[in-house]
Parts: structure tokens; C-alpha cells; sequence
């Protein structure tokens, strides 16, 4: 990153400064360097002698740009578009005197422009115009700019999980207190053995840019003494200036701002306590001045505050023995607001329709409260990409009149409109329905107070932001976009996954023998370990190979039988990719695609909903869509002899599935006796590590999860060795679990027990 001050070019510009009385002659002084999509652009302003001054970016020519009016103690935002001005919304206080100067700063982003005004938050107004050009300024009277500065931004992407070695330098500062890096047995044989100890009162570690916004924070957290503050730090300037998420084992959890040393609570909760040795995945987002804080996954605190608009992050700790893992900050995952009409100008008008949020969302769920007020129709836009490029659901009224009364229906404008899925039935004004959509990439899926009413599969389902019309219908809005987890095999340590060096591994820890081989009429066929509920995903690269040859992948099959499922049969013919779909052994579609003979071609093959789905290289390439869809579970491969195929390169996907391989913190499991830990296993040999527990009397873990429904547990372990009088081949009846429980009762639900009672049943 860098930031640009040089001023080099002058363009000599009529202004009207301080109102239609007010035009005068003035030259803008442009910076040498020309602005991107993402930047902030910041100034010192002096008003005197009844000057003026003016802050302009987006500048492209006289008749199309953007800029700040300062005058008269006050600071307006206009837009100028083909020669017409418009001021956006109203002017603000600076709250500067004639002689005073007022720091000012534009954060212009691809989806909005945000003004602070001496380092808080004054304005944020949609906008979705190129934000490329020249920036400058320019004076009237006696009025100064100084300090002018240009900085290109990029949005925030910081991931650490500590493992390096001791004394290795890593990307954190320490503004006080004490930080340590921890290791657990030897690093290159441990599941997980990197944390990183802070002690303090407070202890803070740093890292990121002053010019972060608008993301979400995220750390793994443990205290193993009874009583401490831990939290994370955001929108940090320095160590008596920041906005935080603190938990303390008196205080509570809490979101606060730190200004010049003074803390202030915004929104707290004294009722939520931490458990000593329990691990909390802890995260706060910052969007704008909304603040939400969430443990383990779930919305627990929310406030609003404009101080500061941007800053740095840092870890929080005061006490002893606290311990961060699995740091992660990028984009805001999520957005909500509560009476959308009462901000409009937020959302950027275009097309007839009202738009929030980026074009690079892709993979949310877009929750919308809706009350119609007339018969005219609503639309709520996602995937909006361009104004000629998005997607609508358009719901009519019952007794409406005009395209899509009655009926409910998804819609793709590119240059033109293209029906992807209707249905029937239409709303009644002045009732109150929320509404649903369910955007993935390939697929859209609507419901209505809770029932899946529509679904659509098609190539132009990508990404985008979301939208709106009329504003006025839409009551509340919610957009929480999909965290997909790290493949479980990207995270097994790799020396694990030597299976000639360690062969009694092989059974966990080599992918490869996820696929288990069974025979079959149809020739050798592998089944997928585990059950996959629901929606299911199978990456694949299917190889060169002769024209005979195939690879065929089964979903919701039985087990038993691949042909009781969806079957995707897959062929290189000369310069093509072939893929043919079959229902229970009926052919039901088929699609083909140029591809180079000699090269590997990545395939992902889905179920989602009542669809399914076939991609290359990404791009959607078959779908169909089963008005009866099957009911297994099971996922089988088979492929002709000679296919060179690679199982552990073959990924299955569900989003009812929790893979776990305890390289990161074990933060959805909850200990409720006995100590659990990365440990050594064995005492001759220290150096190998895994997740485990002990006690004297029972160790016991629960699942932080609850489940309904059908569920499978599968897992493997084996007994820690121990100085113990019992043989220890014996040990392996320790190795229990429960299903269906309380949390609390072991004897609460379905046990499973080895070798119990003496080792008699």
C-alpha cells in the first residue's frame, strides 16, 4: 500500500462555492495520482475571511464528479452528473469556528461514499458509480487545504493460527503487556499445538492497517484462570483510542469505546459468563457505526457508534493465562437494518429500485420483513451486479393488475427480462410476510413465512448486492453470507498423513480412505464414509481419458445400490466433456462442453434443494430440476478400468455435516469434566499430539451443537497412555459416546458403551 500527496496538475474551473451568490473563480489543484474503485481521501480544511473550500474526487470532467463543500461551518456532499448538481442529503455541523481547522475524510468504496468529519462518521450515502478519477481541491478567500492525501485501500484479509516456530517473527505488535508464542509437543506431529498467551492488565497485540473498515474479526479464546478479561479490539488507533468486545468474568460481555483513556460501555450483557478452560469463538463486525458482537455464532450484542471509521485490530488481555487461535478479519459477513425507509439514503436508486450492500457478496441467505402497502407489486433484488445485470423476485398481489399479479416469480434482467421459475399465488396488502432467499452460486431457492415456495438453477446465479422496491415495504432486512469451512483434509497435519510411514493412521487421516471399495454389478465401486443429508457438493478433476472410459458419481443413493440415486456419468469425448445425469437408472439429461482432450477439467457435482446440478471450471453447465426428489443419503464413485482417478482428490460437501480434525481450537465442544487438551498420546514418545481428555474419574466433552432429525456420529479415537495399573490394551473401553443427550446427563440419551461393566457387555 502506499499514499500519494504530490500535487502537480491545475485546472481552472468556475465553483460556486458558497451558494448561487457565491461563484467565483478558482482553480483545482489535482493530485498526481489517479484514484481506483477503493480509497480515502483525506484533507485538512481552514475556513477564513469568509472563504470556502472544496474536496473533489470521482473526478472524470467538470460536468461528472463528486465533492465536498466546506463553508460556513458547514460540509455538504454533491454530486455532479452530466452537468446537473445535487446535494446529498442535507449539509453538516463541522463544529469548527471560523479560525479552526476541520479534519475531513471520504472513504469511497465501489457501493457507497462515507464522510468522517474529525475522525467520526458524519454521512454514508449509497453510490454505485465508478469510482475512478482524478481527487483535488480547491479554495476561495482565505480558506486553506492542507495535508491532502490519496490512499489506495484494499479490503481486509488477515488469517493466523500461530504455527511457527518460537522466536519467528509473526504479524502482531505489542502495545502492552506480555505476548508469548505456545507450542504443544512437537509442532510437525501435533493436530494442533500453536496458541498465543497474553498477560496484562491490559495486554494488547496489534496488527492491520489504519485504513481497515467495515469488517468482521474473529479469534479462538481461552482463559484457564477463574477470573480475567479477554476481548477483541477494533477500529483501533492506538492503545487509548479503539472500540472493543471485552468478556470478563466480572463484568460481563460488553462493547465499548475507548476515547483518550475513558471507557464507555455501549451495549452489555453481565448475565453471560466464560467458563475457565472452555474455548469461545469469539467475533465482532463493524459496518459502518453498527457494531455487532457474536460467541460461537450467535448475535449476542449490537450498538451503534460513529467514533473513529476505521482503524487497525487488536487482541485484548488482562489477567494471566489467556489464549488466542485461529485469528481471522475480512469482509463484514453480515448486514441488517431495522427500518430501512428511515435511512434512504443508504441505498443507492437506480432502475426503479433501491440497492445495499457489494457486488461481491455471493453465497446468503437475504431475510426481508415485507408489508405491502398497495397492489402495485414488490421486487426484492439479489445478485445485483449492474444496473442491467441482476436478479428479482417480483411477488404480486392477489386482486393486482400488471406483470406478475397473482404470482410469485424469479426473474433475470440482462438487457432484457428472462423468466427463471414462477409459482402461483400473491400477497395481500397490509399484512406482514417475511420472506426468505436463499442465493448460492447456480441456485435460488425463495420461502415464505417459513415455507419453500420457488426455486431456480441457472448460470446467471453468481453474486451481487441486494435491493429493494418500493423502499417503503420493506420493514427489516437481514443478509448473512455463508462461511464455508476449510476441506478437513487441507487441516490434518501432514505427517499424518504419510500412510507408507504410518500405516496405522491410514484409516483417519488418509483421504483416500474416506472412499471405502465395495463390489458391485456394475464393477468397482467406492462409498463415501458417513451419511450426507441435504444439500450435497462432490469436487472432482476428471482426468484425460479414452473415449470408453467414465467416471460416474452417485448422490442420494441407498448404500447399497449407486443406480437408487442421481447418477452423473462423466466421458471425454475428442474435444468435449459429456456429462449425462440418470434418476434411478433413467436418463433424464445431458450436456456437453469443449474442453481440452489433454488436460484435467475440474467438476462439481451437486444437490440442492429439487436440483441438480453439474459445473465446469465453475461455470454451470447441466441442471434439473425433480419434482419427487429421492430420499438417500449415500454418496458412491465408480469409475471404468484404466481411469486414472486420485480418491484423495475427490472433496464431498454438506452443509449438515461438522468435520472435525481439531487443527483449529475446539470451540463448538464444551467440556464438562476432566481436563481436554492438545496431549501426547504416548509417554515414550511425547512429540505426538492430538485432542483428548483425562481424568481420575470421567472425562466428558459435549457438543455445543444441537441436533433434530436424523444423525450420525462417527469417530475415531484411541486410549492415552498412562502410568496406570490397568493393561492397556484394556483402556479402549474409555472410548464412549452419546447421542440425542441434554448437554448434562451422560444417561440422558443413547450410550454407547465399550466394554462396560467389567468388560462383560
Amino acid at each position: 500500500m502506499y499514499s500519494v500527496r504530490l500535487a502537480v496538475g491545475v485546472l481552472v474551473v468556475l465553483v460556486a462555492l458558497g451558494g448561487a451568490n457565491a461563484a467565483a473563480a478558482a482553480r483545482y489543484t489535482f493530485l498526481e495520482e489517479t484514484a481506483a474503485d477503493a480509497y480515502d481521501l483525506s484533507a485538512e480544511v481552514r475556513l477564513a475571511g469568509g472563504g470556502d473550500a472544496r474536496l473533489c474526487f470521482d473526478y472524470r470532467a467538470e460536468d461528472n464528479h463528486h465533492y465536498l463543500r466546506v463553508a460556513r461551518g458547514k460540509v455538504a456532499l454533491v454530486r455532479v452528473r452530466d452537468g446537473k448538481t445535487q446535494t446529498l442529503p442535507v449539509p453538516l455541523d463541522t463544529g469548527a469556528t471560523a479560525r479552526e481547522s476541520v479534519s475531513l475524510l471520504v472513504k469511497r468504496r465501489p457501493e457507497k461514499i462515507s464522510l468522517l468529519v474529525n475522525g467520526r462518521l458524519a454521512l454514508v450515502v449509497g453510490d454505485l458509480s465508478a469510482g475512478e478519477g482524478k481527487v483535488g481541491y480547491a479554495t476561495t478567500g482565505e480558506a486553506q487545504v492542507t495535508e491532502p492525501r490519496l490512499q489506495p485501500v484494499e479490503p481486509p484479509a488477515f488469517a493466523d493460527d500461530f504455527m511457527r516456530a518460537a522466536g519467528e517473527p509473526g504479524p502482531w505488535e505489542t502495545a502492552s503487556g506480555r505476548w508469548t508464542q505456545t507450542t504443544v509437543g512437537d509442532v510437525t506431529k501435533s493436530a494442533n499445538g500453536f496458541f498465543y498467551r497474553g498477560e496484562g492488565a491490559p495486554a494488547l497485540a496489534v496488527t492491520g492497517f489504519p485504513f481497515w473498515d467495515d469488517y468482521i474479526f474473529q479469534a479462538s479464546v481461552k482463559c484457564t484462570q477463574p477470573e480475567g478479561t479477554f476481548g477483541l479490539c477494533f477500529y483501533y488507533q492506538d492503545p487509548a483510542n479503539y472500540l472493543g468486545l471485552l468478556w470478563g468474568s466480572n463484568e460481563g460481555l460488553r462493547l465499548v469505546r475507548v476515547v483518550n483513556g475513558v471507557t464507555r460501555v455501549l451495549a452489555e450483557n453481565k448475565r453471560v459468563a466464560w467458563v475457565p478452560d472452555q474455548w469461545y469463538r469469539l467475533a465482532v463486525q463493524v459496518v459502518d457505526s453498527d457494531l455487532t458482537a457474536l460467541v460461537d455464532g450467535g448475535i449476542c450484542l449490537e450498538a451503534r457508534d460513529p467514533s473513529f471509521g476505521r482503524g487497525a485490530a487488536a487482541l485484548y488481555a488482562s489477567g494471566k493465562e489467556v489464549y488466542f487461535d485461529d485469528v481471522a478479519i475480512k469482509p463484514a459477513l453480515y448486514f441488517r437494518e431495522e427500518q430501512p425507509a428511515a435511512r434512504p439514503e443508504r441505498w443507492a436508486a437506480t432502475r426503479g429500485a433501491h440497492i445495499i450492500g457489494s457486488t461481491a457478496w455471493q453465497d446468503y441467505t437475504y431475510r426481508a420483513r415485507l408489508r405491502p402497502s398497495g397492489t402495485e407489486g414488490v421486487r426484492l433484488v439479489f445478485g445485483w451486479r449492474a444496473p442491467d445485470d441482476y436478479h428479482v423476485l417480483r411477488w404480486g398481489a392477489d386482486k393486482g393488475r400488471g406483470p406478475g399479479a397473482g404470482r410469485l416469480q424469479i426473474l433475470h434482467w440482462n438487457g432484457k427480462e428472462r423468466l427463471l421459475a414462477e409459482a402461483p399465488g400473491g400477497y395481500v396488502a397490509q399484512r406482514n410476510y417475511d420472506v426468505e432467499i436463499t442465493f448460492r452460486p447456480g441456485y435460488a431457492a425463495v420461502s415464505i413465512d417459513g415455507k419453500r415456495r420457488l426455486e431456480a438453477a441457472g448460470a446467471s446465479l453468481q453474486d451481487g448486492a441486494i435491493g429493494a422496491a418500493p423502499l417503503s415495504a420493506l420493514r427489516a432486512v437481514a443478509v448473512r453470507q455463508y462461511e464455508e469451512p476449510p476441506p478437513p483434509e487441507e487441516e490434518i497435519t501432514s505427517e499424518f498423513t504419510n500412510s507408507a510411514a504410518h500405516p496405522d493412521m491410514a484409516e483417519w487421516a488418509d483421504p483416500s480412505r474416506a472412499w471405502v471399495p465395495r463390489p458391485s454389478p456394475l464393477g468397482a465401486t467406492f462409498w463415501r464414509k458417513g451419511e450426507h443429508f441435504g444439500d450435497t457438493w462432490v469436487h472432482l478433476s476428471v482426468p484425460p481419458m479414452a473415449d470408453t472410459a467414465s467416471v460416474a458419481v452417485s448422490l442420494a443413493a441407498d448404500g447399497e445400490d449407486p443406480q437408487t440415486g442421481y447418477t452423473f456419468t462423466l466421458q471425454r469425448a475428442a474435444q468435449q466433456v459429456v456429462i449425462q445425469l440418470h434418476r434411478q437408472g433413467n436418463a433424464v439429461e445431458k450436456a456437453t462442453l469443449e474442453a481440452p482432450a489433454d488436460q484435467a477439467v475440474p467438476v462439481t457435482l451437486t444437490r440442492q434443494g429439487t436440483f441438480l446440478t453439474a459445473a465446469v471450471a465453475e461455470q454451470p453447465l447441466l441442471a434439473y430440476q425433480d419434482p419427487k426428489p429421492l430420499t438417500g443419503s449415500r454418496v458412491a464413485l465408480r469409475t471404468t478400468p484404466g481411469v486414472p482417478l486420485d480418491l484423495k482428490g475427490v472433496n464431498v460437501r454438506s452443509r449438515h455435516t461438522y468435520d472435525y480434525t481439531f487443527h483449529d481450537a475446539p470451540v463448538d465442544w464444551q467440556p464438562q469434566s476432566g481436563v481436554w487438551e492438545i496431549t501426547s498420546r504416548w509417554s515414550c514418545q511425547p512429540g505426538w499430539s492430538w485432542f483428548g481428555g483425562w481424568s481420575e474419574q470421567v472425562a466428558a466433552i459435549w457438543s455445543k451443537r444441537r441436533f433434530s432429525g436424523d444423525l450420525v456420529l462417527e469417530y475415531y479415537a484411541a486410549p492415552k497412555m498412562d502410568a496406570v495399573p490397568e493393561a492397556y490394551e484394556l483402556r479402549f473401553r474409555d472410548l464412549n459416546a452419546t447421542i440425542c443427550g441434554d448437554g448434562k446427563r451422560l444417561n440422558s440419551g443413547y450410550s454407547f458403551i465399550i466394554g462396560g461393566w467389567g468388560n462383560t457387555k
